[in-house]
């Protein structure tokens, strides 16, 4: 038994023109080298009459090298652990809130206003007075 991977000819008697949406669909495969010599001699006739596929695969070729491009990227490490790095609600609340720009007065009077209400929460919820029956 035969292995080899069957060919699909293009055409009976290599008669029949490459449609234009055939031939867009084709331009990567085109670019790729994976057509077979059919198919890419077929292509090379609808570029040399599509200017639309012209343009399109230069945008393709534009494309993959920008895609190249991309992956040369090199982000740092601290970017990356920063990214990484879960967000809790407190730190987005204080960094949409800019709490770091605000003046020094104002962050104390904040602070020592929680450190009050904790300790007069403290003062009225513990019972001080024992009771003996």
């Amino acid at each position: 038994m035969n292995n080899e991977p069957k060919t699909i000819p293009l055409s009976k008697k290599n008669q029949r023109e490459v449609t234009s949406f055939l031939g867009h669909e084709m331009l990567f495969d085109y670019i790729a080298g994976t057509l077979d010599e059919e198919r890419k001699r077929a292509i090379d006739e609808f570029l040399n009459k599509s200017k639309e596929a012209q343009l399109d695969l230069i945008k393709i070729l534009n494309g993959m090298k920008y895609a190249e491009q991309l992956a040369e990227t090199v982000v740092s490490q601290d970017l990356l652990e920063k990214v990484q790095e879960p967000e809790t609600y407190l730190s987005v609340l204080l960094k949409k809130s800019k709490f770091d720009q605000w003046p020094l007065s104002v962050k104390w009077s904040i602070e020592a206003l929680i450190v009050v209400t904790g300790i007069v929460g403290l003062l009225v919820l513990v019972p001080w007075e024992s009771t003996k029956a």
